[in-house]
């Protein structure tokens, strides 16, 4: 099995309290959000907590992977994701900057099968356009809120 570690940061243009509130009320509509092809299912979620199954169907088969978030108010949760094709630890950082939030995400991401890997530039890549359509949901919220 290899690892790779991968980091994204965002520039948010909401305060941090919106943009940590609006990140982890996690609800099995979340995939309409980005448009995304993978169903969503919570199993578990308190202010500490967040259990949630996905799954998707690629290449013909369903995948399956189990998520739990635990959150740590008022900047910061943690991801442990372990999945058919790979198991993954998310960090997630929030920093106030004025009137923008900075998000940093890093990520360390097990693939269990080598056909799984993907590249530093695919996964960045994707990951970007995941982010980028979640953060104009959340800062149309944002502007529809205040």
């Amino acid at each position: 099995m290899s690892s790779q570690i991968y980091i994204l940061i965002k520039t948010i243009s909401a305060p941090l309290d919106f943009v940590y509130d609006w990140c982890t009320d996690f609800r099995e509509d979340d995939p309409e959000l980005t448009g995304s092809n993978y169903t969503e299912k919570i199993i578990e979620k308190t202010k500490e907590k967040a259990v949630f199954t996905t799954e998707t169907v690629k290449d013909g088969r369903i995948v399956h992977a189990t998520e739990t978030v635990y959150m740590h108010p008022p900047d910061y949760w943690h991801l442990d994701f372990i999945g058919d094709e790979c198991d993954e630890i998310g960090d997630y950082n929030l920093t106030s900057e004025g009137n923008q939030t900075k998000l940093t995400m890093k990520f360390e991401i097990t693939y269990k099968n080598p056909k799984f890997v993907t590249s530093k530039e695919e996964w960045e890549k994707s990951g970007n356009e995941y982010w980028d359509k979640l953060i104009i949901a959340l800062e149309n919220d944002y502007k529809n809120n205040s």
